[in-house]
């Protein structure tokens, strides 16, 4: 067992069982009062910065039904979303609620201490983002919490 466990990205699986594993693992290896960071996407922010994709656009004159679909690809189908799944460069990545998280962890005997917005540039979402775009910026999720 460890007192400290950090790990970025890894519970980012489209199936919620194979996430809720690796986080139980992370509990696991904890002590007790161990404590972990662990950074993972946020579904607001994917949301957030599809948001801020279409409103480029309409700055530009395009109006959101010209939009090229493949512009919008985060989201294939309504159960993808309800399940926090995003597709990012095609490959389904699994994004979390903040409400999720707090849910989640607790169920897996985890205490949330914080959870934060690890915040990044526009140049994650977008190859060219026009200089307009600024705060607030996309972000992950970074929660610290411990072994109960």
């Amino acid at each position: 067992t460890t007192h400290f466990a950090f790990c970025c990205n890894v519970a980012i699986l489209p199936e919620p069982e194979g996430n809720e594993s690796i986080l139980r693992n992370i509990q696991q290896t904890l002590r007790k009062d161990g404590s972990a960071v662990v950074v993972v996407p946020s579904l607001e922010s994917a949301l957030y910065s599809s948001w801020r994709l279409v409103e480029w656009y309409k700055k530009e004159g395009v109006d959101t039904h010209e939009i090229p679909d493949s512009e919008l690809s985060y989201f294939n189908e309504n159960r993808d979303i309800a399940q926090g799944v995003v597709f990012i460069d095609g490959v389904p990545t699994k994004h979390y609620l903040e409400t999720e998280l707090e849910v989640l962890f607790s169920s897996i005997d985890l205490t949330i201490d914080t959870i934060d917005r690890l915040e990044y540039d526009w140049s994650t979402e977008f190859a060219s983002p026009p200089k307009w775009m600024g705060e607030p910026y996309p972000w992950d999720w970074l929660i610290e919490c411990r072994k109960k």
